[in-house]
């Protein structure tokens, strides 16, 4: 127990707010277990239908993103900028008014237009004109996952954490298991598995505004309103569509270039790495409010500590899990795929996973840029980062293959990654805790190669992770004991 107390007494999350540190803990908990349907999806299309069915799935996937961030309008981001802290009930609720409205409407048009001409959208999704039913099912679930996330947003505004959560966790584990018992036994197939997904999301939506009938009233909002959103969100939809095109759009030029089957097996790679995207994540929904908060509040100096926990915190977790990642990547693999898909592990998952640390880098930048309204800058950044990732995906996937991919995202990341990070602290002097990355680092490194030594004494998977978790947290407090005593020596 002292051990477990050592640890967290080094992250002030974990001591200056009990109920801040369960937040965190419960939501990036959630947040892997969540992840972990990707990855129940994964062997169950790949196994029962192929890697080219997950080929197709993953194009589905890519659209859908594409879909919601056309809806959404980035509403969400500004949902979060403008009312963290705001306890006016009215004001909120012409906020979320505006917000749904705004989803409604885009999404009518856009399904209307899908039914009149969906040859021409199955040919842009998947290439593939005899999808035209499939493509109308992706964007139906896509404009219902739009309207979730928005009505969604409105429990994290007002705090409702353990609520938010609830409820994702009830959907997600919901359609996974229709998606399961209908493929496994009822021999579904792709379409079924979205249409699952969209049933849910309607489901969802209808629970919220049950749980909110109470306290949420549609109501109309003011001009002033309308165009302090737009103003800040769509400038911001700039970034994301770009981020879009570093993260997904190497997928459609792989099945432009090398077929769908490709996509199939780069993707089933690609999605064990998010672990990180994931687990950043979970620590960016509790964080991002409460930095808001604080430079709303002008308490730069609270602002400061917290931003430096923030960055401690995460990188406590990612750096261990991208380094167990690296090393156990190919008989995860096995497990979760088959050995096609597993031969690629090594020219994938290393350059991904770097990318997601990369990406938590850039998205400290965009967190300043944003404190500033400066959302121009980030669409600067990712403007280059795209042009670039789209150059490299094209100049290396003909001679690298699928490795090609997963490079060129890794270059475009580091390089927006490097652009937002030293832009970001002319504006606000954040400071990095070097003595705890010096420590996080040192005993990530040295965690990996007890693993990958381990691995030679061990075949079995679970001992490894176990021996990699337990190395970690051991070596953490000793290198951060030494470390300790050589900066006293240093001063006497």
């Amino acid at each position: 127990m002292k051990i477990i107390n050592s640890i967290l007494n080094t992250f002030p999350i974990f001591t200056d707010s009990k109920r801040q540190s369960v937040n965190v803990g419960f939501y990036v908990i959630a947040q892997q277990i969540l992840n972990l349907k990707g990855l129940v999806i994964l062997p169950l299309i790949t196994k029962h239908l192929g890697v080219t069915e997950y080929g197709y799935y993953t194009l589905a996937i890519i659209s859908s993103t594409f879909l919601m961030w056309l809806i959404s309008m980035g509403l969400t981001s500004a949902q979060i900028r403008f009312l963290s802290g705001e306890s006016n009930t009215n004001i909120i609720n012409k906020a979320f008014s505006f917000s749904i409205f705004n989803v409604l409407f885009i999404s009518s048009i856009i399904i209307i237009i899908s039914i009149l001409f969906n040859q021409i959208f199955s040919e842009i999704i998947f290439q593939n004109k005899s999808l035209g039913f499939f493509s109308v099912v992706v964007v139906v679930f896509s404009a219902f996952e739009a309207l979730r996330l928005i009505l969604f947003n409105y429990f994290r505004i007002i705090k409702k954490i353990k609520l938010y959560i609830g409820l994702e966790l009830i959907m997600h584990s919901g359609a996974l298991l229709f998606i399961i018992i209908f493929i496994t036994f009822l021999k579904a197939n792709i379409i079924h598995v979205f249409i699952i997904q969209a049933s849910f999301s309607i489901f969802a939506s209808i629970s919220v505004f049950i749980l909110l009938r109470k306290t949420f009233r549609f109501s109309s909002p003011s001009l002033l309103l309308i165009k302090s959103y737009y103003q800040y969100s769509i400038p911001l939809m700039v970034p994301t569509l770009m981020m879009w095109i570093i993260t997904r759009f190497d997928k459609i030029i792989l099945n432009s270039l090398l077929g769908v089957k490709a996509v199939g097996i780069y993707s089933a790679n690609f999605n064990f790495p998010r672990l990180l995207e994931a687990l950043f994540s979970g620590f960016s929904f509790i964080y991002e409010p409460i930095l808001y908060g604080l430079w709303n509040s002008f308490d730069e100096d609270r602002l400061r500590k917290t931003f430096q926990s923030y960055i401690t915190t995460a990188l406590f977790f990612a750096f261990p899990m991208y380094s167990g990642l690296c090393i156990l990547s190919k008989p995860i693999m096995r497990i979760f795929s088959n050995e096609e898909i597993a031969s690629h592990t090594t020219s994938i998952i290393p350059f991904v996973g770097l990318s997601y640390i990369m990406y938590f880098f850039y998205g400290l930048g965009v967190i300043v840029f944003l404190f500033h309204k400066k959302t121009f800058v980030s669409s600067i950044f990712t403007i280059v980062g795209a042009i670039v990732n789209m150059s490299l995906n094209f100049l290396l996937i003909p001679i690298l293959n699928i490795t090609g991919a997963s490079v060129s995202m890794l270059i475009s990341y580091t390089i927006i990654a490097s652009l937002s990070f030293f832009y970001s602290k002319k504006l606000f002097a954040y400071k990095l805790d070097i003595i705890s990355f010096i420590t996080i680092l040192f005993s990530a490194v040295l965690m990996s190669l007890f693993v990958y030594i381990s691995t030679f004494i061990w075949d079995k998977l679970f001992i490894n992770i176990v021996i990699g978790i337990c190395t970690y947290f051991l070596l953490y407090i000793i290198i951060k004991k030494i470390i300790e005593n050589a900066s006293k020596l240093a001063f006497l």
